[in-house]
């Protein structure tokens, strides 16, 4: 269950940190998905400190791996709905 609650904390700041910074910013894509990692990133480096617990460092390099993969898809659907 400790697993559940961090990857549901993880899920709900990333969606409220993209809600914020797509709705009220005009920033590029790829400027808003390196800002949400480097805001959620300290966390695991600090965790993986703190508990020894080096996997932590290796989930922060799939993160960014994951948002610039999700950053290409954003900017597909985004060139999907403008008309």
């Amino acid at each position: 269950m400790y697993g559940l609650r961090i990857i549901a904390a993880f899920y709900l700041t990333l969606l409220l940190i993209d809600i914020a910074f797509f709705r009220l910013t005009s920033l590029k894509t790829t400027t808003i998905l390196m800002l949400e990692w480097c805001l959620i990133v300290p966390i695991f480096i600090c965790w993986a400190f703190l508990y020894e617990y080096w996997l932590w460092v290796v989930l922060s390099i799939s993160f960014w791996i994951t948002q610039t993969i999700r950053g290409r898809w954003i900017q597909k659907l985004a060139l999907a709905i403008k008309p």
